[in-house]
C-alpha cells in the first residue's frame, strides 16, 4: 500500500480505491459467473466489465454468441461448457449438449479483453510508483481440466473466431521513479503477456485477432494454447442407459481431430453472412489451422499445441519464439503434398512429446523407426535423425523429446523417451 495526496479519486476506473488512511490498494470488487441449459447470447453493443484481476465465466450447454464486449484487465475469461461437480454427469461431463453446427462464436465486432492496465500514483513527494500487472486469461471451451482417461475434457463445438474480433491479454507498461542514492531516476517497467486458450472436439475457424504481447521492452510474449481432441460418443436414440446418446453420426464427422501448422494462415473460408448455429461447406469437423503469420503478429512468446491424433506441417515452416515450444500428439506428420518441407523451429524451449499410442498408431500400416535422442543434441543431427523434416536451431537451449510419432513422407521416425537433451 502507498499513501497518496489528492491524486485519485477514492475509485477511479482502474479498480483502486484510497482507504480511510490515504492507503492506495485494489479494490476487492467481484467475479460474475453466468450459467444457461440452453443458449447465451452477448448482443452487439452489449458489454460486462469487472474489476482489475477479477473473472467472467460464461457456461452454456447449447450455442453460445459473443456479439459484444467483455473486459477484465489482467483478470479471467472463461466461456465453454456447463462443467459436473466430481462423480456428478447431470451436465454431459462438461462437453456440452450435442449438436453438430453448435458453436461458441466470437463475433465480427465482439472484444474479449483481458489485456493489462497500468496504475500510476505519486507519494506526498511527489515520487512516482506504479502497479504493472501481466496480462490475464482467456480460456475458450474448455477449463485445461482432463477426463478419467486423462484427456482433456473439451465442449462438443466449434470454436469460430470471425474477421474483426480481438481476442486481447497483452500485458502493459508504465515509468517509475526508482530510488538511486538520494535522487530518484525515471524507470520503464513492463509486464508479460497472458494466456489463450482454445479447446474444440469439433474444429476451429481462427479469422480474428489474438494478441498476448508483451507489455514492453524486458518483458516477454504470452502463451498461446490450441487443443484438439476426440472422445467417444454414444449412437442411437437416448436411452435410460444412454442419456447422452447422439442419433447417427454423419462420415464427415468420423475423422481425426488434426492441428495444421502452416507459415500464412490462408482463412477459414466460412462464408460472410454466416449465422450463429449454421452449417458451412468450409466448416470441417476435425480440423484446426494457425499460421505462423498469426502467432508473430499476436506477440506471443510461447506456443502450445495438443491433439490426441495428427500435427501436420503444412509447406515450409520458420517459427521462432521467445520463450517455449509445446508440441503434443499421437503423429506429427507433413502435409501429403508438401513431403519434402523444412521445418525451423526456434525457441528457448522446445518439447516435442505427447499422446502416443502404438495400438492406434496401427491404423496408419506403418512400421515406426525408433531413434534415441543422447546426449548433446545438434541441429544438423537432429535434421538427419528426423530425414531432413527437422530444424531445432536455438542454441544452448534445452530440447525435450518425449514419445510421439513422426510420419516423414510416409516413412515414420519416432522418438523414444522421454530423453532431455541441450542444443549445442
Amino acid at each position: 500500500m502507498h499513501r497518496l495526496v489528492g491524486v485519485l479519486e477514492q475509485h477511479d476506473r482502474r479498480g483502486l480505491r484510497i482507504d480511510h488512511e490515504g492507503l492506495l490498494g485494489q479494490r476487492a470488487g467481484a467475479d460474475l459467473t453466468f450459467w444457461s441449459l440452453h443458449d447465451f447470447t452477448l448482443a452487439k453493443g452489449a458489454s460486462i466489465n469487472v474489476d482489475p484481476g477479477r473473472s467472467v465465466s460464461i457456461y452454456a450447454n447449447r450455442q453460445t454468441v459473443i456479439d459484444g464486449t467483455i473486459k477484465a484487465p489482467a483478470g479471467n475469461i472463461l466461456i465453454t461448457s456447463l462443467q459436473d461437480a466430481t462423480g456428478d454427469t447431470r451436465y454431459n461431463m462438461g462437453y456440452g449438449e450435442f449438436g453438430l453446427t453448435r458453436s461458441i462464436w466470437i463475433g465480427d465486432d465482439a472484444v474479449l479483453d483481458v489485456s493489462a492496465r497500468d496504475a500510476v500514483g505519486r507519494d506526498e513527494r511527489g515520487v512516482s510508483y506504479a502497479a504493472v500487472p501481466d496480462g490475464g486469461t482467456i480460456s475458450i471451451g474448455g477449463t485445461g481440466g482432463l477426463n478419467s482417461d486423462g484427456y482433456p475434457v473439451v465442449s462438443d463445438a466449434f470454436v469460430i473466431d470471425r474477421p474483426g474480433a480481438l481476442i486481447d491479454a497483452s500485458g502493459t507498461s508504465a515509468v517509475v521513479q526508482v530510488q538511486n542514492g538520494r535522487t530518484y531516476i525515471p524507470t520503464f517497467a513492463a509486464s508479460d503477456g497472458g494466456t489463450i486458450s482454445l479447446y474444440s472436439s469439433f474444429g476451429m475457424a481462427l479469422d480474428g485477432t489474438m494478441r498476448a504481447a508483451a507489455g514492453g521492452s524486458g518483458a516477454s510474449g504470452g502463451t498461446l494454447n490450441l487443443t484438439m481432441s476426440s472422445r467417444g460418443y454414444a449412437t442411437g436414440q437416448p436411452n435410460a442407459n444412454a442419456p447422452y446418446a447422439v442419433g447417427d453420426l454423419p462420415a464427415a464427422f468420423q475423422r481425426s481431430r488434426d492441428i495444421r501448422l502452416v507459415q500464412s494462415a490462408p482463412g477459414s473460408g466460412l462464408s460472410a453472412d454466416l449465422l450463429p448455429g449454421e452449417a458451412d461447406p468450409a466448416m470441417q469437423f476435425g480440423r484446426a489451422v494457425i499460421g505462423v503469420d498469426q502467432i508473430q503478429k499476436g506477440g506471443f512468446g510461447s506456443l502450445s499445441l495438443y491433439t490426441r491424433d495428427l500435427l501436420i506441417f503444412d509447406g515450409n515452416i520458420d517459427l521462432s519464439l521467445s520463450r517455449s515450444l509445446h508440441l503434443s500428439s499421437g503423429v506429427i506428420a507433413a502435409a501429403p503434398d508438401t513431403p519434402n518441407s523444412t521445418i525451423r523451429l526456434s525457441a528457448s524451449y522446445v518439447r516435442l512429446g505427447g499422446v502416443y499410442d502404438a495400438a492406434a498408431a496401427a491404423i496408419f500400416d506403418v512400421t515406426p523407426i525408433f531413434f534415441e535422442a543422447e546426449g548433446a543434441v545438434r541441429a544438423q543431427e537432429d535434421i538427419d535423425a528426423a530425414r531432413g523434416i527437422f530444424v531445432i536451431d536455438r542454441a544452448e537451449h534445452a530440447i525435450d523429446v518425449g514419445h510421439i510419432l513422426l510420419l516423414i513422407a510416409a516413412r515414420p521416425c519416432m522418438a523414444a523417451g522421454p530423453a532431455h537433451s541441450n542444443v549445442t
